[in-house]
Parts: structure tokens; sequence; C-alpha cells
């Protein structure tokens, strides 16, 4: 029985160690394949991303200014506004444009009369009333001329009453020197002005003509004006002791007006009475006698008056500013009254109705982009919206940022919309390549290699590596597979949660 019970414990314990065994091989065996990831590729559409940061501006604007100097005596417009193309949006006193743009329209009328009449012939009545005509314009043009002289001594009057009377209050004389009667906030412009005055009283006014006359007044002008600036400074501005200084500083800017008013009409005035006469004498010629040469003549005078009308059109439509394009008025730069510049600057012009975003890739990534690539674009005032844009231009060569070589690209949205504001920080992810039936795979099924990338491939209980040759990374985290694998492989997983081994 002894012996019976120890055998029986031996092929007890050989079954238990069997059992044992067999059930840890399984747990580890099992356990091993439940854990080891086993897929094959697959195919899918796949998207090449090179993400940047930019800025949104306006794709377009200008700076807008007139193509004369002249003084601003309409503005239409406000900051902020917005205008169509062709409004107009201030206006100069061009009075001497318009006078000749009218004495143009009136050219033309009167050379395509004349023309008409020496293709019809003229009388003896006619003659002698062209003839008339002609001594008429002449005595007019005499008259005209006799009057510009007291134009010229009026202004020269009006000119001194202004320096010696209307602005005696802004000024005292000390040792031959003419002084302010006030201090200032702005030292350097009142040493202007009181050395201006100093010149003012020892230089007497060269006034010979009616040319002489405008310099003068200008040069007058533009004295008051910087009286007016100084006196108007915020530092002095609600000062109620200025008021007399304003008010004398008031009437001489409106007799200087008057006084160019009365220029500009005598010289409008004489150069029309000399017009006069020199179509007059044209007409007289005309009319004398016809043949074809003369009516050949005529009508080459017809296309000189014309082209004349032409320059003059242009001439009057300098005083007048126009927007170029649709748009939103961003900055006004010109006061009424203030004498405009072409080197200054009028008003500011941005577009309402299209943005874009300059952004800056490195050259790394600068050859995947391409002009029509489309992104999205997410604002930081916005993170949850998408915005589209395209590529719209490249910079051909890099410039340096912080050190490093990058190429500016530009980006304009393809739909316009109320929410994107010039300024606005833009997060760019241009789509520079699409890639439809893609092979690919998991990045952790993947071990990446310079030029390419090993996999490790499962055929029945064998695994072996293949070498693959790699290409795009899609947003997901999958990597496409050019060559070395196909859709019937079964690949093994290398690296755990996703993570690429290099």
């Amino acid at each position: 029985n002894f012996l019976n019970k120890k055998n029986l414990f031996k092929i007890i314990a050989t079954m238990s160690f069997i059992v044992l065994a067999f059930v840890t091989t399984y747990y580890f065996v099992n356990k091993n394949k439940d854990n080891t990831k086993i897929i094959s590729p697959k195919r899918e559409t796949i998207l090449d991303v090179v993400e940047v940061i930019g800025q949104v501006e306006s794709s377009r604007d200008a700076d807008l200014a007139f193509e004369k100097s002249g003084v601003v005596n309409k503005i239409n417009i406000k900051v902020g506004d917005n205008v169509r193309r062709g409004q107009v949006l201030a206006n100069l006193s061009g009075g001497e444009a318009y006078a000749g743009l009218s004495e143009a329209e009136a050219g033309v009328e009167a050379a395509k009369a004349t023309l008409n009449q020496l293709k019809s012939g003229a009388s003896e009545a006619e003659i002698n009333l062209k003839t008339q005509n002609l001594q008429n314009t002449k005595i007019d043009l005499t008259n005209a001329e006799s009057q510009a002289e007291d134009t010229i001594n009026n202004t020269k009057n009006k000119l001194s009453d202004i320096i010696d009377y209307r602005l005696a209050s802004i000024f005292y004389k000390d040792n031959n020197q003419y002084k302010l009667s006030f201090n200032s906030c702005d030292q350097s412009l009142q040493s202007q002005i009181e050395q201006n005055r100093y010149e003012l009283s020892n230089t007497s006014l060269n006034i010979k003509d009616l040319l002489s006359a405008k310099r003068e007044t200008e040069k007058i002008n533009d004295f008051v004006i910087s009286i007016n600036r100084l006196i108007s400074a915020p530092c002095l501005a609600s000062d109620s002791s200025f008021t007399d200084k304003r008010l004398a500083v008031s009437i001489a800017k409106n007799d200087i007006s008057i006084i160019y008013t009365d220029i500009s009409n005598r010289n409008n005035i004489i150069q029309s009475a000399k017009n006069a006469v020199t179509r007059a004498e044209k007409d007289l010629n005309l009319t004398s006698s016809q043949d074809k040469n003369k009516i050949a003549n005529q009508e080459a005078s017809v296309n000189q008056a014309i082209a004349r009308l032409a320059q003059r059109r242009a001439e009057a439509n300098k005083n007048i500013l126009t927007a170029p394009f649709d748009g939103k008025i961003s900055d006004v730069n010109i006061e009424l009254g203030e004498l405009a510049s072409q080197s200054k600057y009028a008003f500011k012009l941005i577009t309402n109705s299209s943005y874009q975003i300059k952004s800056k890739i490195s050259e790394i990534d600068i050859s995947k982009i391409k002009i029509g690539n489309f992104a999205t674009i997410t604002l930081d005032a916005y993170p949850n919206v998408d915005f589209l844009a395209m590529v719209t231009s490249v910079d051909p060569t890099s410039k340096n940022d912080a050190g490093v070589p990058r190429y500016g690209v530009v980006l304009t949205f393809v739909n316009s919309d109320e929410r994107i504001l010039s300024g606005m920080t833009a997060n760019v992810r241009i789509i520079s390549s699409v890639k439809e039936n893609a092979l690919t795979v998991p990045a952790s099924y993947i071990q990446i290699k310079s030029g390419g990338g090993i996999v490790k491939v499962k055929n029945g209980n064998v695994e072996e590596e293949k070498i693959v040759k790699i290409g795009l990374r899609s947003q997901n985290g999958n990597v496409e597979i050019l060559e070395g694998v196909n859709e019937n492989d079964k690949l093994v997983e290398i690296a755990l949660d996703g993570v690429v081994v290099r």
C-alpha cells in the first residue's frame, strides 16, 4: 500500500507539473498573441500640410494725394466712410482751371462755327461784321489790361494793411526786431514767425504785375497760416485772451481770399479778352475768302481746339480727388483752407471687401508651396471657424528673418466676411498637395531611417524586416508607403501608442 501511495503521489505530481507547464505556456503564448497588433496597409486620401502664422491685412490700399498744389475748399468724406470708385473725395479752389476749361469749350464751338461758315462762304456784310467784332475785342482787351493796374495797386494796399494793421496786436517792436506779444509753446515756430515779420518790414512788396501780385499774396498767406497754427496749438486753444488775435487772423485770411479772387478774376478777364481778339482775327481772315486750303487749315484748328479742351479738362480734373477703387477711408490728412501739395497724402483708402495674409515660409517647406494652393485659416478672434484662402503670391528670393532664410507668401481669402479685419493674427494650414488612393500604415508600424524605413512583415509564424520607401505624412499620423509592401502584407507594430521609431 505504501508503494502504491508513493507511486500515486509521483503520478499526481507529474501530472500537476505537466498541467502547470501547459497552462503557463498557453498563457504566455496567448498573452503575446493578444497584445501583438497586426494590420495590413490600407488605401486613403492624404494631405501634405504646411502650417505657419501670419497677419491679416487689406489686399489693396492707397495713399491718395492731389496732382497739384492748391487751397482745399471742400472735403466730402470722413474717416470710416465707405466710398465707390470715381466718387469725389475733396476739391481744390481751381477757379483759373475751371475758367480755362470753359474757355476751351467755347473755343471748340467757335472753331466749329468758323469751319461751317468757311465751308458755306461769306457775304460783304458778314465781313464788315467780323471786322467790327475784331475792333471791339481789341478795345475790350485794352480796357481789361488798364484795369489790371487797379487790381495790382489794390493788392499791394491790402497786403500792406494785413501786415501793418490787421496783425498789429500780435507783434511789438523791440530794438528794430519784431517779437510776438505772447508766449507760445512752440519756440521754433515762434522764432520763424518773428524772423518772417522782420523780413516783411525790411523788404517792400515786389508787385509789378498780376503774376508778382499772386506770388506776394501767397507769401503773406503762408505767413498768416503759420501764425494761425501757432495760436491754435493745444496749449493756447482754450485761452480766451487770444480771442482778438484769432479774430485778427481770421479777418486776414478772409482778406487774402478776396485778394486771390480779385487776381484770378482779373487774369481770367484779360486772358478771355486776348483769346477773343485771336478768335476774331482768325474769324475775319477765314471769312474774307474761301478755298480748300483754308477749309483744311480750319479743320486742323478744330482738332487743335478739341485737344486744348482735353488738356484743360485734365488740368481742371487735377483739382478733384476721386477714389480709384471701392473701399473705406482709413485716414484723412487734410483740412479746409490748407494748401494741399503733391508730396503729402490727403486720404488713406483700403479695400473693404478683400483681405489677405502675409506670412513667411522656411526654405525647407517653400518647395511645396505653389500659387493656387488652398489653405484653411483660423483667426485668434474666431478659433473655431475655418476660413478658406488661396496662395496668390510667392517671393522668388528669400530674406533673412533672425538669421534664417524665409520666403514671403501671400494668401488671399476666397470669400469676403465681415468678421475678417485688418491686423488679426491668422493660423494658416496650406494644403501643398493631395494624394488619393495612397498606401499608408500608422507611424507605429514603421521605423524611420534616412531615405526610407523598416517594417516587420509576418508570414505565418515568421517575422521578417523589409526596407520600404516612404512618401507623405498624413495629418492623422499615417505614413505613405511608396515601395516595399502591398495591401496583402501583414505588418507587426514596432512602437506602442503610435510613437514613431527613428
